[in-house]
């Protein structure tokens, strides 16, 4: 393990070389608010194949992704998970009013993955559903989409 003065003289390197680096201590905040926005948009944007934008103003995936969005504070609260939002509710107005609509236009890469036979669901809704277990919490909605990835997955390896 590096100590806190290797990485920030590290972070000051990739910083003067052009890279904006800072070292973080808590790094798994920004994991986890990274999953929970790859967890309520990929699989729908991939599934759907419409953009982000798409997703938010159609009130059908708008309830999928509120209760995807739910279901994994639920795990994070379980499992005492730190994020920076205090709850569902907190990062669903930042994920509506100002995540989403600098991204409206953005397809997931999923998408792409997709159609390759082979996606990274497991590492999100499917690691959410794990957690789930793991703690005692249901996730339908993450299961429902993991599901409906890894069928189309297996559809596009036949498919050859």
């Amino acid at each position: 393990r590096l100590s806190g003065e290797v990485l920030n003289r590290l972070a000051d390197l990739f910083t003067s070389a052009g890279i904006p680096t800072r070292h973080e201590e808590d790094v798994y905040r920004y994991l986890w608010d990274k999953i929970i926005y790859n967890c309520a948009l990929n699989p729908l944007s991939a599934l759907l194949e419409v953009p982000y934008g798409a997703l938010a103003e159609n009130p059908h995936t708008r309830e999928l992704m509120d209760r995807i969005i739910d279901e994994v504070f639920a795990v994070i609260e379980a499992g005492n998970i730190k994020s920076f939002w205090r709850s569902a509710a907190e990062f669903r107005e930042a994920f509506y009013g100002k995540l989403i609509p600098p991204t409206a236009a953005h397809y997931a890469s999923m998408l792409a993955d997709l159609k390759k036979g082979r996606t990274e669901i497991d590492a999100l809704n499917g690691a959410v559903c794990e957690l789930g277990r793991r703690f005692g919490v249901p996730t339908p909605a993450n299961e429902f989409v993991t599901l409906l990835v890894k069928a189309r997955e297996l559809f596009r390896k036949l498919e050859g």
